[in-house]
């Protein structure tokens, strides 16, 4: 079943979301300053092949 433009928009904010947060724990943890707040989708694919 195809997915609709708005799962598509969705499922991307859902996703971009959960690595910002992510981002932000493990930096937290770290006390790193964040580089990218905004990671395109090929990080993203990345960072979770990863996890």
């Amino acid at each position: 079943m195809m997915k609709t433009a708005e799962q598509l928009i969705q499922n991307a904010k859902s996703r971009i979301q959960e690595v910002s947060v992510n981002e932000l724990f493990e930096a937290m943890q770290n006390h790193q300053p964040i580089a990218q707040p905004f990671l395109c989708q090929q990080h993203v694919h990345s960072i979770k092949q990863n996890n």
